[in-house]
């Protein structure tokens, strides 16, 4: 199970690594049976050929298929195969050299079940049918609320089943209030699941309330330091205009002049600073 991250971008290489190791384990398990058989006497290889290999003919192992399940909510956007991986050259696909080695590269594919695009889930026989039925829908409640309403199976889920959906749809303390949603049939995730959208819903109604005081203060501040700047200035100017007018004994449009201000600036300056 992989979230997106930058492992993304090599998943099919990881996959085919997983592959590898898998049946390195099971042909090394093999040769190490045989081997004891061939040690305790008994006649294990037909030829010299399988015993220098130490694997028999007929021997057959278990095919491994590795899916890669992306439970993210923003679009798989790695590759889907090892050829997206792999560089063949600037030409176009089907010119020159990139055209023969890609017809002769062995691709190796991954196979992808991305959670956050809806699927056919009506092959699946088990309880991961109504996982990834679900998963898609984590943000659109009209969905999830009919998806809910139209499966009963959400009312009754395995233990294993209830947690993994209580992680993967992001239900906050699940596995310390499951209990809560246990009834005699299995879990009733559809109870667990709405109280997570209506604690959704509070949390947002909660951080608008939240932004919308700190907007208001900040705002507030902002205009009570520009009110203060403002003031500030306009009590310079009444200062400069009044000491140059008791310096001079002068008339207080010469000690306008004298100071660069109008006489109109001095009375605005004026009117500011007996506001509150």
């Amino acid at each position: 199970m992989e979230s997106q991250s930058e492992i993304s971008y090599i998943m099919p290489w990881r996959v085919m690594d997983y592959d590898c190791r898998e049946y390195g384990r099971q042909i090394r398990e093999a040769q190490r049976a045989n081997e004891a058989l061939d040690k305790a006497g008994e006649k294990v290889y037909a030829d010299a050929g399988e015993r220098l290999c130490k694997v028999r003919k007929e021997e057959r192992f278990a095919p491994v298929y590795t899916l890669c399940l992306y439970h993210g909510e923003e679009a798989w956007d790695g590759p889907r195969s090892l050829k997206d991986m792999m560089d063949f050259g600037d030409e176009e696909p089907e010119e020159g050299d990139r055209q023969t080695w890609e017809e002769c590269f062995a691709d190796y594919p991954l196979r992808l079940v991305s959670a956050c695009e809806p699927m056919d889930c009506s092959g699946f026989r088990t309880s991961l049918r109504d996982l990834f039925e679900i998963l898609p829908y984590r943000r659109d409640k009209e969905r999830l609320k009919e998806l809910l309403e139209r499966n009963p199976a959400y009312r009754r889920m395995d233990e294993e089943t209830a947690r993994t959906i209580g992680v993967l749809m992001g239900i906050k303390n699940f596995g310390e209030n499951e209990e809560r949603f246990k009834t005699e049939e299995g879990y009733d995730m559809c109870q667990a699941i709405r109280e997570m959208m209506e604690d959704s819903r509070q949390e947002g109604i909660a951080e608008g309330e939240a932004r919308g005081e700190a907007r208001g203060e900040a705002r507030g501040e902002a205009r009570g330091e520009a009110r203060g700047e403002i003031k500030g200035s306009a009590s310079q100017i009444i200062e400069i205009i009044d000491n140059i007018r008791k310096e001079l004994h002068c008339s207080l449009e010469k000690a306008c002049k004298v100071g660069g201000k109008t006489q109109a600036e001095y009375q605005q300056a004026k009117v500011i600073c007996r506001k509150p």
